[in-house]
């Protein structure tokens, strides 16, 4: 089948993720930082020394268990995955990784959307899936819906 890093089509040699991980990380920590108000670096005691991804996740972490509050783009999770996802990153230099990635992530989406409407059922005709009616929509601030956007971040 050829060598470790060698996609399906027979093309180049994709580059290993870990490593545009790393070479990603500094824009994506330089943009999440921007985007922080000076109270909010403030109040998260965060600076260009002790932001890295290991805070970021903490932070996302910490939010979705307070259950949230407001959504926004100084989600860090949300703004990871996106900078990882940027046509010139993982899709770009790891497309093997992306196309085995693919069936799980859409499995994923599924999953949590029928949590987000209970009544959805997958059709697999393209048919449009019909809610239950007199059901409440499932809050912004809800774990499944911040899993649920980062599913479309990936897609």
């Amino acid at each position: 089948n050829g060598p470790p890093n060698s996609p399906p089509n027979g093309g180049p040699p994709d580059t290993p993720v870990m490593d545009v991980v790393e070479r990603a990380t500094p824009s994506i920590l330089k943009s999440y930082f921007a985007v922080l108000s000076p109270k909010e670096r403030t109040d998260l005691r965060v600076t260009h020394q002790t932001l890295n991804l290991t805070w970021m996740a903490e932070r996302t972490s910490c939010f979705l268990e307070q259950g949230g509050g407001r959504e926004s783009l100084r989600d860090a999770w949300a703004q990871c995955l996106a900078g990882l996802m940027e046509p010139s990153m993982l899709p770009k230099c790891c497309p093997s990784a992306m196309q085995f990635a693919w069936p799980i992530v859409v499995d994923r989406m599924r999953k949590a959307y029928a949590k987000l409407d209970p009544g959805f059922v997958a059709h697999d005709k393209g048919e449009r899936p019909s809610s239950l009616k007199g059901k409440r929509p499932v809050p912004i601030s809800s774990p499944e819906m911040f899993l649920w956007r980062n599913y479309i971040i990936f897609a």
